[in-house]
């Protein structure tokens, strides 16, 4: 006949739950516990993707000055790109070229926009002055009522 009975198991002895220290409570007579200020430095890791600025290279591209937003834009994707082999120090750079290219298109547009506006204002005033010339001259002139825009566009041309 077998033997069914098992072999006894073995049991750990008992562990020891020791409570935290609290603040004050010396380890050694005579002596205190002080803590020292914690200096916290945040160091960037390299492996973090560089920021791509896409979304605003294809504002500035729409928006503003589009021949430097496309330069902008390849840019961007190319930062993508070095993201995605894992080439971190290069994506960074891509990163700062696109986003000096996105911040070029963004001011280029400004600068052609005022350009517009002001040659807008200027065409629009040499206009008034230049209705206001003809009305003047019709009123001093004879009953013929062309008179004075054939002699504005005599001017002109």
């Amino acid at each position: 006949m077998a033997d069914n009975r098992k072999p006894p198991q073995q049991s750990y002895p008992p562990q020891q739950m020791h409570p935290p220290p609290q603040q004050g409570d010396s380890t050694q007579p005579g002596t205190s516990s002080q803590q020292s200020p914690v200096t916290t430095m945040v160091i960037r890791d390299p492996q973090i993707p560089a920021k791509d600025y896409l979304v605003f290279a294809i504002f500035v591209t729409m928006c503003c000055c589009w021949p430097l937003g496309i330069v902008a834009i390849i840019k961007a994707l190319n930062v993508r790109k070095l993201n995605g082999r894992g080439d971190y120090s290069l994506a960074q750079q891509a990163s700062q070229k696109a986003k000096k290219w996105s911040i070029g298109s963004l001011i280029c547009g400004i600068v052609l926009q005022l350009f517009f506006i002001v040659f807008v204002v200027v065409f629009v005033v040499l206009i008034v002055l230049a209705i206001n010339a003809a009305n003047n001259n019709s009123n001093t002139a004879s009953s013929n009522s062309n008179y004075g825009l054939d002699r504005l566009f005599d001017g002109l041309f």
